[in-house]
């Protein structure tokens, strides 16, 4: 079982993995957008995340050679979900409970969040290589 610092640490870090993909998922469709990388990227920055995944996935699969794989589009669907649980959801689940550390609803919350932090993690780095890939080939 994890401490509350280390909880909280790891809360910080999935939320920072949540915000690293959204900003590679901006930069991939800028980079595969035809025009400027930089004007095509602040026409995005802004946009919510679950609007950019459609314009992404539908600019990524016209050529039929994906940049990323379709178990990944669809958990950056359902990425909102996690990141909002963690920003909104998880300490309620556990806060009120006595003596809360000990209680299987905390114990709950880490296990998720070990998962949550792990894939999310592994996907940023993902989205970073296949960026890295896109901004090479189509920037200029």
């Amino acid at each position: 079982m994890m401490t509350l610092e280390e909880f909280h640490l790891q809360v910080g870090e999935t939320v920072m993995h949540c915000q690293h993909i959204e900003e590679e998922i901006k930069m991939i469709y800028a980079a595969l957008r035809k025009g400027d990388f930089d004007q095509n990227y602040e026409t995005v920055r802004r946009k919510p995340l679950g609007d950019m995944l459609i314009e992404l996935q539908a600019l990524d699969r016209s050529d039929h050679d994906p940049y990323i794989l379709k178990e990944d589009y669809d958990y950056l669907f359902r990425m909102k979900n996690v990141r909002n649980h963690w920003c909104h959801q998880a300490y309620a689940n556990f806060l009120y409970v006595k003596d809360f550390l000990h209680s299987p609803e905390y114990e709950r919350e880490c296990r998720f969040l070990q998962q949550d932090r792990v894939r999310l993690c592994n996907l940023a780095h993902a989205l970073e290589r296949s960026r890295l890939r896109a901004v090479k080939l189509y920037k200029y």
